[in-house]
């Protein structure tokens, strides 16, 4: 079997864990979580989690395993099977696993809690593996930094003599309790609300956020400037109409992806599997910031357009994503958002912090949630000024999805997969800055090489090996490289 056969077998069984490990009946479940407080986690179903698909693919591994062994290959080849192999197999034996855990059986309480230890030793190696671990000491300076902001805000809005100022202190005292009763020991010290403001927790220095702001505006104006002139709020079909518009007529290659409006949906997302640039039907639209800075920048550039140059090669894992790709990936869209939001961006701790809450101290679904619903009110200025009930119940909504995204496909077992926004966010900048001086170097390790990580070398050199000349000559031309 050749290079590229072996290649197209692993792309066959590269399971999208993510979308797997979606619940299929969110809105349901979070309306009943919400109404029923007794209740310690939601009762999410799972129906995209294909068991017969995952067992068919690790049966298959096993059964015909040399013959994805990196042997007989030269060197890029080699290092791309492994790590693709390995990938493949942790993806596969991790909703193996997520299945099993939710569905544990036993003759005996005893049984079952031996069951319940073994799959759950197996998701914390497998999500270590595939996404990292978070760092206890990380995660108490992110979740001590975001206090001490809340008390930076109530000083800044004046709040401590004001009825609403009161009940935002009963808010945090509350949320203290939490902290408290969890075991979590908490010391505000203001250094660590000075590294939160000055980036210091993200590595990064303001001249380099404007250095690398200054670069996305010059290079994306290619996008931005189809945006239609003279309104303030697009709405959803006008948003898609101009994406469908950059993809059709702007792009210097085709590309499969197309968009939809997706009802029921209520975050922006990609499916790099389906080629499908995905808006969420339960919004009304986008305002240009947001169009500019999530639509475009976030979504449609780090993780729709990292992909296109490889998308018609027969390297189809350059298109979908090299194996550990998604820490830089998932940095890269944190730092986009964060230099085009510009001065007054902070660090997107949430979700790092909500993990280490429910893995350092296994925190239930609920309890997590609670605590985070306290902490997004009570860091939104806006909330501490404005109706306190209406503010409540969309910060308590959204902190329900990311305590989704925590507990993603077992409902109690934290998935890691969400700490690389942060720690991503750190990898990134450093490369960042380190590069920033030499920006059409940097665009081009950024955009033009796949969905890789520019911080290995191996990667970056893959890129180059399998890159067609007349397609890379085609993207540099675009971006004015």
């Amino acid at each position: 079997m050749n290079y590229k056969e072996v290649l197209r077998e692993l792309d066959e069984m590269n399971v999208p864990v993510l979308h797997q490990l979606q619940a299929t009946n969110l809105a349901e479940a979070e309306e009943e979580f919400l109404a029923q407080p007794e209740l310690t986690r939601p009762n999410f179903e799972y129906g995209n989690l294909d068991r017969v698909l995952v067992d068919r693919n690790l049966s298959k591994i096993k059964a015909e395993g040399p013959r994805f062994l990196p042997v007989g290959y030269d060197d890029y080849e080699s290092k791309l099977l492994e790590e693709y192999g390995n990938e493949v197999f942790r993806k596969n034996r991790l909703l193996q696993c997520a299945y099993n855990y939710n569905n544990l059986t036993g003759d005996s309480v005893a049984d079952y809690l031996v069951d319940r230890m073994e799959h759950g030793d197996a998701l914390y190696a497998l999500n270590s593996k595939l996404y990292g671990e978070p760092d206890r000491a990380t995660f108490m300076k992110l979740l001590q930094a975001q206090l001490q902001f809340i008390l930076g805000n109530f000083q800044m809005q004046g709040l401590r003599t004001t009825r609403r100022g009161l009940e935002a202190m009963q808010a945090y005292v509350r949320l203290l309790e939490l902290l408290t009763e969890a075991g979590v020991v908490v010391k505000p010290f203001d250094e660590y609300y000075d590294a939160y403001m000055n980036k210091e927790l993200l590595w990064v220095k303001d001249e380099i956020e404007q250095k690398f702001q200054a670069l996305l505006s010059q290079k994306m104006n290619v996008l931005f400037r189809h945006i239609p002139q003279g309104s303030k709020f697009y709405s959803m079909e006008e948003t898609k109409a101009l994406l469908e518009k950059i993809i059709n007529e702007v792009l210097p290659t085709e590309t499969n992806f197309r968009v939809e409006i997706v009802p029921g949906k209520t975050a922006i997302s990609v499916n790099q599997f389906e080629r499908i640039f995905k808006l969420p039907g339960e919004r009304d639209g986008y305002s240009v910031a947001d169009l500019k800075n999530l639509v475009l920048g976030k979504m449609f550039l780090a993780r729709m357009l990292r992909s296109v140059p490889f998308e018609n090669s027969d390297y189809k894992v350059l298109s979908v994503g090299v194996p550990g790709y998604l820490h830089f990936e998932e940095g890269l869209a944190s730092c986009i958002g964060q230099a085009l939001r510009g001065t007054g961006s902070y660090v997107e701790a949430d979700h790092y912090v909500n993990i280490g809450l429910a893995y350092f101290y296994q925190l239930s679904f609920r309890r997590v949630m609670e605590i985070r619903t306290l902490l997004n009110f009570l860091q939104d200025c806006r909330c501490l000024l404005d109706d306190n009930a209406a503010c409540w119940r969309t910060r308590q909504h959204e902190a329900f999805l990311q305590t989704t995204r925590c507990f993603r496909g077992t409902d109690t077992f934290p998935c890691f997969k969400d700490l690389m926004i942060y720690t991503g966010s750190v990898k990134v900048w450093r490369y960042i800055a380190e590069k920033i001086d030499h920006p059409n170097e940097l665009w081009q390790d950024l955009f033009l090489y796949g969905k890789t990580d520019s911080t290995l070398e191996w990667q970056k050199n893959i890129a180059r090996y399998h890159a067609d000349k007349v397609t890379l000559e085609k993207w540099q031309k675009f971006w004015e490289i």
